[in-house]
């Protein structure tokens, strides 16, 4: 089966992603651009937002059928959840 080129780039972009938020979330001096409130959460719910949907194309150029149903959409839950224990816990002892 061939790959279309978005299929391609949703294959690239998503481990590019996620090396780009281990390393912004774990560099202690990344400065975000612009003023940014007490509360950050709108910056996590973005950045999450993108790594959701970059997971949920990636799984649709890797199944090479229909848009991935309610288990891959579980799957990106449960995937986020995991990403942010592990950001607390590192942040709590880090």
């Amino acid at each position: 089966m061939t790959r279309t080129r978005w299929q391609y780039a949703a294959q690239v972009a998503l481990p590019a992603y996620w090396l780009l938020l281990l390393v912004a979330t774990h560099y202690p001096r990344v400065q975000i651009p612009g003023e940014v409130t007490h509360s950050d959460k709108l910056v996590h719910f973005a950045a999450f937002g993108v790594l959701a949907f970059l997971y949920w194309q990636f799984a649709r150029a890797t199944q090479g059928g229909p848009a991935p149903r309610v288990v891959e959409r579980g799957r990106a839950a449960r995937l986020r959840r995991v990403r942010a224990r592990a950001d607390a816990y590192l942040k709590q002892h880090g």
